[in-house]
């Protein structure tokens, strides 16, 4: 693939070893430049470079919304860091557009891989020896860097409840300090259909990178560890239920296989670019992520638990939107505009009779704005 590079962080500089360490794979041009490759300072020369195929966009969060925007609109396929921003709306902003671009977005949601991950969804499924979920609990110490807990690494770690239990319906937030932006400590309870339910704390410490993740299903109970999670898989504990209740000691231990995130990530831009299957994570991943995380935002904000509803972003949904809020406009205009023009007589205005007559010429209006859902693009 050729590739612009977009952004620079520590992050951007992993993906950007293992490119270039890759003959099937050039870089074309970085903004900023990054030492050793060919770059530019200007966002414009950037993206005008010929024959890209995909971008990789990172950099700093206030800056990465734009820099994907603006890669979405070259249609390229980008791998995405993420969180995207500071929020939902890089996201929202390029799915209501794709239809015109075609752009494929590849999140770097890449826990969803690893291997631990994969081997509890193998043991959790309808026929698999551990039989469905019932609940989740997963424990994060990340290094302190003052920054919300919320934004990263939540927003991130939460595609691994998703797709473990499935999407969250119900989440309830408390952190340390109090507040939209916890630093210290990140406390959040979700629940998903089935009544199936996951409890994350994330704590910040001098130094920690650490993870434990226990999954308790019908017949078993599922036990990651890991003090190095990125680079060292660890083992699974597997616990029967059954064995527990009866007094005996039923354990085993499955050594996890080591594994390389950016490489995993790296495979699955690949397939996506070459449009060999659709990609996973793909763009809606990336949307329903944050919108978990600012759901929790919310739940700190109001200090109690909150029901969280989806809403498909699109051109026709963006659609329905306006014209609903037009037509309550409408509504309050003629409620309100009415009895004026029935008192103009009295007040000794009778021209105001002629002005119902606008009325009927708003109703026709509005009903035939309704015939411009059919020229929207539907993907």
């Amino acid at each position: 693939m050729n590739i612009v590079v977009l952004g620079d962080d520590v992050r951007i500089r992993a993906f950007v070893d293992r490119l270039v360490e890759n003959p099937q794979h050039r870089i074309v041009m970085c903004c900023p430049p990054i030492p050793g490759l060919e770059g530019t300072t200007d966002l414009e020369t950037a993206l005008a470079a010929r024959e890209i195929d995909a971008a990789l966009v990172g950099g700093v969060a206030e800056m990465r919304g734009e820099l994907l925007r603006r890669a979405a609109g070259q249609g390229w396929t980008c791998l995405c860091l993420h969180p995207p921003g500071l929020d939902t709306d890089p996201y929202y902003q390029v799915a209501l557009s794709n239809h015109e671009f075609g752009a494929v977005i590849v999140p770097d949601l890449n826990w969803r891989f690893h291997p631990a991950i994969s081997e509890i969804r193998r043991l959790t499924k309808p026929e698999g020896e551990s039989g469905p979920i019932e609940s989740v609990e997963l424990e994060l110490h990340v290094p302190s860097s003052g920054s919300s807990l919320v934004l990263d690494p939540f927003s991130t770690w939460v595609d691994v409840i998703r797709v473990l239990i499935g999407e969250v319906e119900n989440i309830a937030a408390m952190g340390m300090p109090s507040g939209t932006q916890p630093s210290q400590r990140l406390t959040v309870q979700m629940r998903a259909a089935r009544d199936r339910r996951a409890e994350m704390t994330i704590r910040a410490e001098a130094v920690g990178d650490k993870v434990r993740l226990a999954v308790t299903a019908r017949d078993q109970v599922i036990e990651w560890r890991s003090d190095s999670p990125r680079s060292y898989s660890g083992s699974l504990v597997i616990r029967d239920r059954t064995g527990q209740q009866a007094g005996h000691d039923s354990e085993r231990t499955i050594d996890l296989p080591e594994w390389d995130p950016v490489a995993v990530m790296i495979g699955r831009w690949e397939e996506a670019a070459l449009r060999q299957a659709p990609p996973i994570p793909g763009l809606l991943d990336g949307i329903r992520c944050m919108e978990v995380a600012e759901g929790a935002i919310r739940s700190l904000k109001r200090g109690r638990a909150l029901d969280l509803h989806y809403e498909e972003v699109s051109e026709e949904n963006n659609f329905k939107t306006i014209m609903t809020s037009i037509g309550c406009m409408m509504v309050i205009g003629i409620i309100l505009g009415l009895p004026l023009i029935l008192a103009g007589p009295a007040l000794g205005l009778p021209f105001t009779l002629y002005l119902g007559y606008l009325i009927p010429i708003g109703l026709a209006g509005f009903a035939a704005l309704q015939l411009l859902r059919f020229a929207i693009r539907r993907g």
